[in-house]
């Protein structure tokens, strides 16, 4: 299991992603038979976690893509949050492991504005940032659907 977090806005995300979702991902009681839902549930888990242990004064502001590896036997998931990147080399030839979370993605406008949030002229989400999914980031209106502080969804 490897992962890489590039923080914005601050280091306080990046150091909690990275301190906190490896044990989230390993903890949960489907791990390992069912991956795939067990670190889409990881990732949303550490943002709800990240928010509760800030304070507007500290890291809210505070952001980081992310991007996880887990071999297993044969197998290889890859899994992202933003614009981190995962390319495979086979045999000489680059694979795309993961995909980018951007404003210039159909899709990705579409769900940020049914947020709530837009995408400016320079494809920037609300003027401010290039990525349209990321851990933290809580003060960005349009980025998560929010169910309440502290606890996002998809």
């Amino acid at each position: 299991n490897t992962g890489v977090y590039d923080g914005h806005g601050g280091k306080g995300a990046a150091q909690f992603v990275r301190d906190h979702l490896p044990r989230v991902i390993v903890d949960d009681s489907d791990f390992p038979l069912e991956l795939e839902k067990v670190v889409t549930r990881s990732f949303m888990e550490t943002d709800a976690a990240f928010a509760r242990s800030c304070t507007r004064e500290t890291s809210l502001s505070s952001g980081t893509t992310a991007l996880t590896a887990m071999i297993f036997g044969r197998s290889l998931l890859v899994a992202n949050a933003g614009d981190c990147r995962a390319v495979l080399s086979r045999q000489g030839c680059a694979v795309e492991m993961s995909k980018d979370h951007r404003p210039c993605c159909t899709k990705e406008r579409k769900r940020i504005e049914a947020l709530g949030g837009f995408i400016d002229d320079d494809e920037y989400l609300n003027g401010l940032l290039g990525v349209t999914r990321a851990i933290g980031d809580w003060h960005l209106e349009g980025m998560k659907e929010m169910s309440e502080r502290g606890g996002s969804q998809a």
